[in-house]
This record gives structure tokens, sequence and C-alpha cells, in this order.
């Protein structure tokens, strides 16, 4: 009979070794260098070479949307499905990420391998500055090792690892482990030359993304609650040192904030919805799925475009296994180590609240959830429920995060892949030139990621300017068009297939109503509801053309699809 703590005995010995943190990592993901630029990368690169050419004033490459104009002028053009909702804003503040994603399309150009084994690299140099910061929390190699073993095979990391447009992720761990890394170095004792470092680490987490600010948030909560709970230690050197550096981070955390509000408004995240009910109860079920991640296993993306129901029951179970869990660990709460990344996972966790609920999320926060994983798991147990726990998160964490991880990157690509086989077809025998400054209106999409940057994908493949595309319904609308009069169509299908599906209700937020008359006004033409049946849900809708679009300039997909 095998004895039930063999795999945690094999983690014990193998943590020290490369060969486990990082060899397994790189093996897990460097296969994926050979795919293509995938969705958000298209728009990256072809802004790139908008900037390199001149046509554009400044870099700029994560400010999508700084107003409400450039918004609607993204929906016109068919990077984001034109049921989008008005208004929204996209500006963000990543120097460092776009810098580097610009360097790499002028040495590789539309080559995504170079871009891809340069992503690979800095997701090495993450783990190997994780691990060190781990050792400067707790001076313990193999769980050190086992840690940064279990974040790199988390498919919380597989997009930042993986997809050029989420390298930012990447580089803000790098940041803040170096941050984290100097915070406790000089814990030990006060060293201008870590004091510097660290600050320079945090600089770096805060140039890269926005969720390196909530670093600050860890630093002073973890000296609070070591104050309170050791408070004859607060006149001690070291203890100084530590408040000074704290204060510092707080400093440059209050800076950023009041330029980001300056120069970006308060575009840091928003929660989409309604009333604030609904806000707080999205906030909540977000927070609970990402429990679910870390103790279930779930993909949480592929619950978007799923009845709510089950959205809500996995949400339960992550939030009763996340309770078990933090149970579990507050056992061992007087430890320094468990404190500190307790407080990691939980607090770095909180942007990621703002967000659409998926893995890549997680992926600061998991570096905290690492090291938990890691003590729960290395911590000698006896008892059945215990040996259990550890056995169910091991294979949660282990095989089917791994299972998640090459699952997504598959799935992410062949998607692509087809997205760019079926526009291909739709635009056979269209030159370029007729392409350019035209819309193209295809009738339906083959499947609901197609709608994303459709069109930089269009630009992409056809080397047109200024095109645009829209994609009228999706695939199960069944949906049929008929003329109504000038410059009017008719779109009648099915419901809810028709503009009432999860992937619509998942752009459009919970709280939106359809109701007749409503409008989504874009550059060259706008959609209205034009009939719902007695359950709300939209039968019909009206496709008007702006009085200065020339039929001429308007391309099909049936060819026939207007006549």
């Amino acid at each position: 009979m095998l004895d039930s703590n063999l795999p945690f005995e094999l983690l014990r010995r193998c943590g020290r070794s490369p060969l486990l943190w990082l060899g397994v990592p790189l093996l897990l993901y460097g296969w994926s260098i050979t795919g293509p630029y995938v969705f958000d990368d298209l728009n990256l690169v072809l802004n790139c070479e908008r900037y390199a050419a001149g046509e554009r004033d400044e870099l700029g490459l994560f400010r999508f949307a700084p107003t409400a104009e450039d918004w609607r002028a993204m929906r016109s053009r068919g990077t984001y499905p034109w049921w989008s909702p008005d208004g929204k804003r996209m500006d963000f503040f990543r120097p460092l990420a776009e810098w580097s994603f610009y360097l790499d399309v002028r040495l590789f150009g539309r080559n995504p391998l170079g871009p891809r084994f340069e992503s690979l690299l800095f997701f090495a140099v993450a783990l190997w500055l994780v691990r060190r910061m781990y050792l400067a929390v707790v001076d313990d190699p193999v769980q050190a090792g086992v840690a940064t073993f279990f974040l790199g095979i988390s498919q919380c990391l597989t997009q930042p690892a993986t997809f050029l447009c989420n390298r930012s992720d990447l580089l803000v761990i790098i940041g803040l482990a170096v941050a984290a890394r100097a915070y406790f170095r000089v814990r030990q004792q006060m060293k201008v030359g870590w004091f510097l470092i660290g600050i320079a680490g945090f600089a770096t987490a805060l140039l890269s993304k926005e969720s390196g600010v909530a670093f600050a948030g860890v630093v002073v909560l973890f000296e609070l609650w070591t104050r309170v709970s050791k408070p004859s230690n607060a006149a001690s050197d070291s203890s100084k040192s530590s408040l000074q550096y704290v204060a510092m981070i707080v400093m440059l955390a209050a800076a950023y904030l009041a330029f980001y509000v300056t120069t970006r408004g308060s575009n840091i995240g928003t929660a989409s919805g309604g009333d604030s009910s609904g806000q707080v109860l999205r906030i909540l079920q977000t927070g609970l799925l990402y429990g679910a991640v870390w103790t279930t296993g779930v993909p949480v993306v592929l619950l978007g475009t799923a009845p709510a129901e089950i959205g809500w029951i996995v949400a339960a179970a992550g939030g009763v296994l996340s309770l078990i869990v933090l149970i579990w660990l507050w056992r061992s709460i007087a430890q320094p180590g468990v404190r500190f990344f307790l407080l990691w996972s939980i607090v770095m966790m909180t942007p990621a609240l703002l967000a659409f609920p998926e893995a890549r999320a997680l992926s600061i926060a998991t570096v905290g959830w690492a090291w938990l994983l890691t003590h729960l798991l290395l911590t000698p147990s006896t008892s059945k429920p215990a040996l259990l726990g550890k056995h169910v998160l091991l294979t949660v964490n282990g095989i089917v995060s791994m299972v998640v991880a090459v699952s997504t990157i598959v799935v992410m690509n062949q998607t692509e892949q087809a997205a760019r086989t079926a526009m291909r077809e739709r635009i056979a025998g269209l030159s370029a030139a007729e392409l350019s400054n035209s819309l193209l209106l295809i009738k339906e999409a083959d499947d609901p990621f197609e709608t994303l940057c459709a069109g930089d994908r269009l630009q992409w493949l056809s080397g047109a300017k200024n095109v645009r595309v829209a994609f009228l319904t999706l695939a199960g609308a069944e949906a049929s068009i008929e003329k109504e009069r000038d410059r009017t169509w008719l779109i009648r299908g099915n419901a809810p297939g028709l503009f009432d599906s999860p992937a619509h209700r998942l752009t459009l937020g919970s709280a939106f109503e359809p109701s007749v008359g409503h409008h989504f006004e874009l550059r060259d033409f706008a959609i209205e509801i034009a009939e719902l049946n007695d359950k709300g849900y939209v039968t019909a809708l009206r496709l008007i053309l702006n009085d200065d679009v020339a039929m001429s300039d308007v391309h099909t997909w049936p060819r026939e699809l207007l006549e």
C-alpha cells in the first residue's frame, strides 16, 4: 500500500532543485513560443507599427480609449463588438510594459517567436526573483523551491507567461519580488543599498501595471500586525528602519495614485453593472470565484458564458473551501511567513475584484497563495481529513492546474487561427485598396471570441487602412435580414440567441435591460432594438446605415447580405 505522505515527501526531496522550481514550469510553457499573436496582441502590434510610421503622436499602447469618443472609435473599428456599452474608458499607464513590447516589434516585426521567447525569459526571471524573495521571508530552501514550483505551474500565470499582451503581470511580479525581498532585508538591518533597491523594485511594478500599487497595503498591514502582536519591539533599530521603508513605499504609492487620477481619471478599474447593490454582489461573487480557482481548479473564465446559477454554485464552493483553508492556516498565524503571504494573497486580489473574473487576474496574488499552499502541504499531518485536504490541494494546484494551463494555450491559439481562416474567406477577392476606408458587415460570428479585435485582425490580414468590421449576430441566432426602407434593415432571430445570449450579457453587464428603441451608435451605422417578446428577450434588431456612408464603401458577408 502506498504511503499517503509520499507525494509530499517527494516535494521535500526535490524542493531545492532548479529542475523542479524552474525546469518544470519552463517545460510546461516552452513549446508555446511557436504560437501566433492572439487577440489583443494584434492591436498592440498594429499600434506599434503606426507609432513607428509616425501615425501616432505617442506610443500609448495601453491608452486604448482615453475618452468616450475613442471608445466609440474602437467599437466602430471592431476591436470590441458593437453592443459593448457606450461611454466606457480604458486608459492605463504602463510605460515599461509598452516599451518592452515596442522594442520587440522593432526587432522582430510581425514574427511572434522572438517576443514569445522574451516573455518566457521574463517568466524565468520572475520565478528566480520570487524564490529569492521567499528565502528572505523564511530561510527555508525547500519551502522556497516548492512554492516557486507551484507558482510556475499555476494556471494563473499561463497568460502572462505565454501571451504578449499580458506581459505586464510578469513585470509587476519581478518588481514586487525585489521590493518585498528588500523589505525583509531592511527589517533585519538598515542598509541604504537594499532600501534603494526595494524602492526601485516597487517603482518598476508601478510603471508596469496598476495592480502593483496594492503592495503598499500589504507592507502597511503586515507592519501594523507585527507591531500589535509584539509591541515591545516597536522601538528597535530594525523596527525603525522597516517603518522608514514602509513610509517611503506609501508615499510613492500616494504619488502614483495622485498622478493616475489627474492624468487617467479614476480609471484604475471599475465594476460593471448598475446600482450599488448589483456591484457589491458582483464583487462578492468574483472574490468567491477566485477562491475557487485556488481550491477547485475551475477555469472561471468559462463561467462568463454559462448560466448565472452555475457561477453562483462554483462561487459558493470556492467560498466554503477557502474558509476551510483559512481556518487551517490560522493555526500557524503566529508565523511571520504565514501572516505576510496571507496578506499578500488577500490584498493583491483586491484590484482583481474590479475586473472580469479570470485566472490571469490572480497572477500577482498567486505569489502569496503558492507559499501558503506549500506551507500546508509540507507541514506534517497524520489525521485523515488533513491528508485528504492536502491531496485535494495538491491535485488541484498540480495536475489540474497544468491541464488547464496547456488547454488555455491550445484553445486560444486555435481560436485565433480559426478566426483568421474565417476572415480570409470573407475578404477573398477584395484588395487592400478596396477594403481601406470601408465597412465590412458580417452576418454571423462562428464563435463569440471572433468578435474580439476583429477589426485589428482584418487590418492585419488585409493590409487595409481605416477598415471597420462588425458582426451583426452570433452563431445560434438563426437570423434573417430584410430591407425595411432605404438604408434600413430588420434583423430577426430567435430568442435569447439574437441579443440575450450569455456572450451578449457578459459584454453588456447584468444590469442592462433591453427596451424597444434603445440605440447603439457607431461611426458608420446604428443598431436599435426593434422588438421584444413577452419574456423581455430581443426578437428583432434594426440596422440603420448613416447617411454619409456610401453603399460602395460597404462590403458584406455573405455578399448578398443587404440585397
